[in-house]
């Protein structure tokens, strides 16, 4: 499943870019 893998990209980047200066 390529969709599973590019959701799991953009919400893996997005957690990563929102949850990187929050700690």
């Amino acid at each position: 499943m390529v969709t599973d893998l590019a959701l799991a990209s953009v919400i893996y980047i997005r957690f990563i870019q929102f949850g990187w200066r929050t700690t």
